[in-house]
């Protein structure tokens, strides 16, 4: 039922419905929460489709999936009819209480939980989400043992299977996966669909494509990356840059098994030892990866270049064959003059001096951001031997602005139809909470009504007081969500009133929607399929968020009265973050120290490591 509220976003046609469909939405047409006019149906103005967020004691906000403004309604805990937090729901629009949009739900069409997680302990079991006992029968005969995780179906109530006990290597990884009922692996169907793709390609092959050849293609990535999405080549005598992508859609046409599940998993999810592909690795790592020394197919975008600016492109099919595969360092070294360039590679150089030029043209509408990712390193037991921070080093940036040129081309060529990558400008309120926090670092900026100007104007306060790191994490944390959608409402973040996802087919879904609609195929449902990604997102996101926390717990489990400095990153909350010899780690203190302010750095010491939760209780020591 879902995904056909979903289609009704779109607004969807009665005679495209099947009689099963037309018996589901019926009884809804007769309650005039969906609209006939003429044969095409559409949600009463009344109602919205909507994720429940942020549950509390006595109310709950929704947030509507197709939301172009950030709004967002309030929900009494009595008008929830029993949904929970992710959701998806419909809602009806009540009165407004004050500053608060009141609704209710109507619905739950998508609830977030088909599966409880237990841990058995003592005889019972303790959904981790919830946090108390819940009925299981084991009419599956699963075999019982203490301090394990399984995993329960909750309408049925019974026992589906054991994820594994507390101590095992691969629970972490296994839990997290479970808890959002995510497949490592891929249906033997969609596996040996895959296995007819044909292996060899020959140029002869494909005469409707363009031979690349002979160009001098590379790729530029991670060292540890496997799959391939795009390479380049920079023709400095003619000044064309040449940016070649995965061809995706050749191999995963629409509504096949092997698309359905790609929608399904939507991206590819990237945990620090191993990732779990969108698409099967055969696909992934092998025929649509552009693999060094090998002929493969590519969806190139090539670029017309004059006066350092782009002044015209074209998209086509084309075969490609990479000359060589650099790692992110090899190229600092080039760039860096610490190394020669390749012969065949000098191009690189020129073209990087243009990066530098598009880079500073772009961020006179966009923002720069110091945000340092944490890289965290596990061992074979998969327990964290060491953490680094990634560096934004020249050959990123190389990369980096092709890319951004490139999916600011495809917006152009989608004109106002199809599928964007969309960022929208902070709310009112989410600016006025930053000048809160920056006030509270003894920062002063001039306000301005335009959160465009107001953010530069702090970010210049903070260059005087030598805070840039600490205030462009409040900044970053002002942001709205980027997020993808039918409607092109530029990207507030970059500066771009065009721009798209196209340059990563093999680990996000929404590029491939975007090749398929410059190839001219007719797509239906794009805003529903926009939705889904886009909630699909959140989810992975959480999903790494919640096995990194896990790696933490288990590391701070073996550090137990170990003192570290930390980090205040959350007063309110009383939360720290570890940056010592291991970084990224969140504590959370129940003391409270004069010296507890923001981004103050405190010596705490490890007192309790719950492994079941995740979470790592500290106690404030005097810092002498």
């Amino acid at each position: 039922m879902y995904e056909l509220f979903l289609k009704l976003i779109d607004r969807l046609s009665l005679n495209s419905l099947s009689i099963e469909e037309h018996k589901i939405l019926l009884p809804w047409i007769k309650k005039n929460i969906i609209k006939n006019n003429s044969g095409i149906l559409s949600l009463n103005s009344q109602y919205i489709l909507a994720i429940i967020e942020n549950t509390h004691q006595d109310e709950a906000i929704a947030i509507p999936l197709n939301n172009k403004q950030e709004k967002r309604y309030f929900i009494d805990s009595e008008f929830l009819e029993n949904s929970k937090e992710d959701d998806i729901v419909l809602i009806q629009r009540l009165f407004i209480y004050g500053a608060k949009q009141k609704a209710k739900v109507i619905s739950i069409l998508k609830s977030s939980e088909l599966y409880a997680i237990a841990y058995y302990q003592q005889n019972s079991f303790i959904n981790i989400k919830t946090k108390m006992t819940c009925e299981a029968n084991n009419k599956n005969n699963i075999e019982l043992q203490e301090n394990t995780f399984y995993q329960i179906d909750i309408n049925l109530k019974q026992i589906i299977k054991k994820i594994g006990h507390i101590e095992d290597r691969n629970l972490d990884e296994n839990l997290t996966l479970a808890m959002y009922n995510k497949n490592k692996h891929f249906n033997p169907i969609i596996e040996k669909e895959v296995d007819l793709f044909s292996k060899n390609i020959e140029v002869d092959q494909y005469p409707n494509r363009k031979d690349l050849t002979n160009l001098n293609f590379c790729t530029i990535d991670p060292i540890s990356a496997k799959d391939y999405d795009d390479a380049i080549y920079f023709d400095e005598k003619n000044q064309i840059l040449y940016v070649a992508i995965a061809d995706v859609s050749h191999y995963v046409k629409p509504n096949t098994k092997l698309d359905k599940e790609a929608l399904n998993r939507s991206f590819t999810i990237y945990f620090p030892h191993k990732s779990i592909p969108m698409l099967p690795r055969t696909l992934s790592e092998n025929l649509c990866s552009l693999a060094p020394h090998l002929n493969r197919l590519a969806y190139v975008c090539e670029m017309k270049i004059e006066n350092n600016c782009i002044i015209d492109s074209s998209f086509y099919e084309a075969v490609i064959h990479s000359k060589q595969r650099f790692n992110y360092d090899e190229v600092d070294k080039f760039l860096d003059k610490k190394e020669p360039f390749p012969v065949d590679f000098l191009s690189l150089e020129p073209l990087f001096e243009l990066s530098k030029i598009w880079r500073k043209e772009r961020l006179k509408n966009g923002f720069n951001f110091n945000h340092k990712e944490i890289s965290i390193h596990l061992t074979r037991g998969l327990t964290i031997e060491k953490t680094s921070y990634s560096n934004n080093t020249a050959s990123h940036q190389l990369i980096e602005e092709c890319m951004l040129l490139t999916n600011q081309e495809t917006a152009k060529k989608l004109n106002n139809k199809g599928i964007f990558r969309i960022h929208q400008s902070p709310s009112y309120k989410k600016i006025e909470t930053l000048y809160e926090n920056i006030t509270s670092l003894g920062l002063l900026a001039q306000k301005s009504s335009d959160p465009k100007i107001a953010i530069y104007l702090i970010q210049e306060e903070a260059k005087k007081h030598n805070m840039i790191n600490e205030v462009d994490e409040l900044i970053i944390k002002a942001q709205m969500k980027a997020k993808y959608s039918y409607h092109n409402f530029g990207h507030f973040g970059l500066g771009f009133t065009n721009y798209t996802h196209f340059t990563s087919p093999i680990r996000r879904y929404s590029d491939l929607i975007a090749h398929r609609l410059l190839k001219g195929l007719e797509l239906e449902n794009i805003e529903a399929m926009a939705l889904y990604i886009s909630t699909q997102e959140i989810q992975i996101n959480t999903i790494v968020s919640s096995y990194i926390n896990r790696l933490y717990a288990k590391w701070a489990s073996k550090q137990i009265g170990k003192t570290f400095l930390a980090k205040v990153i959350d007063v309110n909350k009383k939360i720290l973050i570890i940056e010592d010899v291991i970084s990224g780690a969140k504590v959370e203190v129940d003391d409270i120290s004069s010296q507890f302010t923001l981004f103050s750095t405190l010596k705490i010491e490890i007192i309790k490591v719950d492994l079941i939760y995740s979470t790592i209780k500290a106690k404030i020591l005097n810092n002498e």
